[in-house]
């Protein structure tokens, strides 16, 4: 979370956000520390508090996002406001949530005096590509900080893939995760939006995961099962 937090710290810069030490104030103050979803299987506000903690922020500036106009308008010294979440797949999941926000909360996002950040443990480059694109086109300023940055080669059948140099052994695998996974996830047996991931986190599994990670059924324990 320290890392994660240099990289948004040169962003804050960029955007002229500057801290100011009032007294003896040791933790900041200046910024919200938020989130975008918060189900058993993301964990949002567990991260943002993780965050808040490693990095010496308030702890009342971690702020669920259906307060955030409540808590701004009560508190005008906030500079910044940081999203942090733990992995971007295909961006659609990210972006739905940051446009909802967008509509339900407009003045929050419409506040020329305010920087905003999404921070992810780690991603694809791809869907980090996408969601700026669409901000872009929406007006809203968002800068996106990755820790870990995935590409196609992270994708553990794709021809580029890290794992699976040997064409033969990939295709191989391919056919038993395919089978195994078609019968867990009929929607999507490589993961959500064929992603292909094998990412796990302490206490929860992206749905890009290959499902015979994280799916079960009576003929199938999963080694990682997801949160219900």
């Amino acid at each position: 979370m320290s890392q994660l937090f240099n990289l948004v710290k040169k962003s804050f810069v960029e955007a002229g956000t500057i801290r100011t030490i009032v007294g003896r104030e040791f933790k900041r103050k200046d910024i919200i520390v938020s989130y975008l979803e918060d189900t058993p299987a993301k964990s949002g506000s567990e991260y943002a508090k993780l965050f808040a903690d490693e990095n010496n922020i308030f702890f009342k500036n971690i702020v669920a996002p259906d307060k955030l106009d409540r808590y701004l308008d009560t508190n005008k010294n906030i500079n910044a406001v940081l999203f942090i979440d733990d992995f971007i797949g295909s961006g659609s999941s990210a972006l739905d949530n940051i446009i909802r926000l967008a509509e339900t909360y407009p003045r929050v996002f419409l506040n020329g005096e305010l920087s905003f950040h999404y921070g992810v443990v780690c991603g694809f480059q791809e869907a980090k590509h996408k969601i700026l694109q669409r901000m872009k086109r929406l007006k809203i300023n968002l800068s996106i900080h990755m820790c870990d940055i995935l590409d196609e080669s992270d994708k553990i059948f794709d021809d580029s893939s890290k794992l699976f140099t040997a064409p033969s052994e990939r295709y191989a695998a391919k056919a038993i995760c395919y089978y195994r996974g078609a019968i867990l996830e009929k929607n999507y047996p490589l993961g959500y939006s064929n992603s292909q991931s094998l990412i796990v986190f302490p206490k929860t599994i992206p749905n890009n995961s290959l499902p015979i990670l994280w799916s079960e059924n009576k003929d199938w324990k999963a080694l990682f099962p997801r949160p219900l």
